[in-house]
């Protein structure tokens, strides 16, 4: 016997959050499973049929509509390649992933097998253009004696509350547990939950009553970068639920996977998934409280006066949010993972630093010098008329920007050792000092004037 079950669950994924791993490999369609005793067939197995479909993959029939129709279809064989079952349902992309490479949506279906060996076949036809997409993968139902069920990864975990029997969108129901985004979840880096769940069996002759698990997370090379506290499980009927939450949150992007491992008796059982973390583009999410603060020290030069003197009172994670939103106010592309004017004004900073160190035994950072707040204010000058030797004077350097209203800015080394003070500007918006012609001398006063 096998009974198919199409659940009415889409959970849109990777939006907005740059290109994951699948969609970097060129996959525009992937097939997963897992298996799990099915309680209400005897020896039966239920399957869980994951798929999902990269964002952009599909085009829309009417080339003004905002979302693409497109049909599925499941095909279940036996292993002499008898087709059991077929079913097709049509469905309409989720909003806000069209024409969005790097985003995605997933869906499941759950199946009930007989034991066995079945091909499933999953097929997703445009009828806008007849493309088609499919995949196929070889399942064998569960053994009788089978130890456990295959290990199921999620963004959350909760448990089902009275009368919740139906799946929310992006929801899976396992037994009393409801696992939200479950296939292959790909997790923002410095935020990054990841819920797990598994069933442990009690095999025909196997007198223990408890299962001692472990759990720990192996990236790219096989190296362990996390472990859960080990715990026992009891086996009581009709399974030992194995489920909890990690905190990835210190992990580097890349890819890794889960494993589990039960010592049940004498006997080990190992099931593994994988699980992606994703670099965002926020530079704040992995950030300490003292980078935190250097990240914010530069915005002096470029926040509005509402904006000041909250930050210092605030916790930590308070900090990262006054960040995150200062700059989502100034993004010219929200919606995109990427802010420009973010991203631009923390690499002038870097140069700030490298090109406007000072020396002394202060040390001071170059964004905190006369000529760091010029440059990350205005950008760099379009002249620059430089003399480290002047000869009779004490070093100067003048910057001048011709973009719209003519600025010029004349800086003084008066300690001779590398540290330029602002001492001249047209610039309303700095000070100049009265005596700076006498500091200048007349010989570099009239160079200056000619620049």
């Amino acid at each position: 016997m096998l009974q198919v079950v199409i659940s009415p669950i889409t959970v849109v994924i990777g939006l907005a959050a740059g290109v994951s791993a699948w969609a970097q490999a060129g996959s525009h369609l992937d097939l997963a499973t897992a298996r799990f005793r099915d309680p209400g067939a005897g020896a039966g197995t239920r399957l869980y049929v994951f798929w999902r479909v990269a964002g952009g993959t599909l085009q829309a029939a009417d080339s003004g509509a905002p979302r693409a129709g497109y049909r599925i279809t499941l095909a279940v064989q036996d292993s002499v390649g008898n087709e059991l079952e077929r079913r097709s349902w049509a469905q309409i992309e989720p909003d806000g992933v069209a024409s969005r490479t790097g985003a995605g949506w997933s869906e499941h279906a759950w199946l009930t097998l007989t034991s066995g060996r079945f091909r499933l076949t999953l097929t997703v036809t445009e009828p806008a253009s007849g493309r088609t997409l499919a995949r196929e993968e070889t399942v064998e139902s569960l053994a009788p004696e089978a130890p456990a069920s295959d290990l199921v990864l999620a963004r959350s975990s909760r448990d089902a509350g009275p009368g919740d029997t139906l799946d929310g969108a992006g929801q899976l129901r396992v037994g009393q547990v409801v696992l939200a985004g479950a296939s292959w979840p790909e997790l923002p880096r410095g935020r990054a939950t990841l819920a797990y769940y598994a069933e442990l069996y009690r095999a025909i002759g196997v007198s223990a009553e408890t299962a001692v698990v472990s759990v720990q997370a192996l990236d790219r090379a096989g190296r362990p970068r996390l472990h859960a506290p080990v715990r026992a499980i009891g086996l009581a009927a009709p399974a030992g639920v194995v489920r909890g939450v990690l905190n990835l949150a210190r992990l580097p992007p890349g890819p890794y996977r889960l494993v589990l491992t039960a010592r049940i008796g004498t006997d080990s059982v190992l099931r593994s998934a994988p699980f992606t973390i994703e670099d965002s583009g926020d530079p704040f999410d992995v950030a300490t409280e003292a980078r935190l603060d250097s990240l914010y020290g530069p915005l002096i030069y470029v926040m509005e006066q509402e904006e000041r003197g909250v930050y210092s009172a605030l916790p930590t994670e308070g900090k990262r949010d006054y960040l995150r939103r200062f700059w989502a106010r100034r993004d010219p592309t929200p919606g995109t993972p990427k802010n420009e004017v973010r991203d631009s004004f923390y690499t002038n900073v870097g140069r700030t630093n490298r090109a406007f160190r000072e020396g002394g035994a202060a040390q001071i950072p170059g964004w905190r010098t006369d000529r760091g707040r010029i440059y990350l204010k205005n950008g760099p000058p379009d002249e620059v008329l430089s003399r480290p030797q002047p000869g009779g004077t004490m070093p100067y350097e003048v910057w001048k920007y011709t973009r719209g209203k003519l600025r010029k800015y004349v800086f003084l080394d008066l300690t001779r050792f590398g540290n330029y003070m602002l001492i001249y500007t047209n610039d309303l918006g700095e000070i100049s000092r009265p005596d700076w012609q006498r500091l200048l001398g007349r010989e570099a006063w009239e160079d200056v004037v000619r620049f």
